[in-house]
């Protein structure tokens, strides 16, 4: 599978394979992020000649625990509303199960909201049952973001910033620095 990713200026497309997103994501010391959330449309869609393969089992395929991806098309503002619903319960501490449900529920609400303004003006602007594309994939059974008995440790400063030209990751970029 593929993500098609958009540059703000040019409006250029780029196909960027979900195998290379899942390499780009993986630390140095084989260390992968306990959850990875694509709001992008179609990050878990994928088309019978292919296998149904997407970008979600590219992820899933190199070990990432937990996958939030999209099956279908999404309205941008029923993306965002999600998303802010998932971090807000994540930020809470909840575990990602839980904060995927609340986040859902969420949506279920802010989209019969939206439905209930609507009612007898323009319902072409309506797309109902935008709560059912999110889905949660997960090769595990701990669903903790992080653990909140553990010993904090010291942040390492270091460079992750990549450019992808020409189908390929290149260098770091100095002048960026990332936790």
């Amino acid at each position: 599978g593929y993500l098609v990713l958009e540059d703000d200026l040019s409006l250029k497309t780029t196909f960027v394979p979900g195998t290379d997103i899942a390499k780009a994501l993986i630390r140095e010391d084989g260390h992968r992020i306990p959850l990875v959330m694509l709001s992008a449309c179609q990050s878990a869609a994928g088309s019978i000649e292919k296998g149904f393969h997407n970008v979600t089992r590219d992820l899933l395929e190199h070990g990432f625990p937990n996958i939030i991806a999209m099956t279908m098309s999404v309205l941008d503002n029923h993306a965002t509303q999600f998303a802010r619903a998932l971090y807000d319960q994540l930020h809470q501490e909840k575990s990602i199960l839980y904060a995927f449900h609340e986040a859902i529920r969420y949506l279920k609400k802010f989209e019969l909201t939206i439905i209930q303004q609507s009612f007898g003006a323009n319902t072409a602007a309506i797309s109902p049952f935008q709560y059912t594309i999110p889905r949660l994939y997960a090769r595990t059974q701990d669903f903790r973001l992080f653990d909140a008995q553990a010993t904090p440790e010291k942040a390492r400063m270091e460079s992750c910033a990549y450019i992808f030209k020409q189908s390929k990751y290149h260098q770091k970029i100095p002048e960026f620095v990332f936790i």
